[in-house]
């Protein structure tokens, strides 16, 4: 994998769209960010650690799959490649 197959905005739309189970994003997620950390622009990479930060969340039982796919909806639609700050309430 390189840094041309780190494509999050194409990955994470397929699982908004239901095309892809949210297990295998992850999967594939955790595998494309080491890569990603040392070669996408830095506007990518602050994109990709929020959504690590939000699945972190799911995997620690704090938020439910339906609002982890909310709050990924929204950054999704909101993300034009600049830096991205999403307030996410926990409930």
């Amino acid at each position: 994998m390189n840094a041309d197959d780190f494509d999050l905005r194409g990955q994470l739309g397929k699982v908004l769209a239901g095309e892809l189970p949210l297990d295998a994003f992850r999967q594939w997620f955790a595998s494309a960010l080491w890569i990603a950390e040392s070669e996408a622009d830095e506007e990518t990479l602050k994109f990709a650690y929020l959504v690590e930060n939000h699945l972190a969340e799911f995997s620690g039982g704090h938020i439910s799959e339906e609002r982890l796919l909310d709050v990924l909806r929204q950054a999704y639609a909101d993300w034009d490649g600049a830096v991205i700050l999403v307030a996410v309430a926990h409930r």
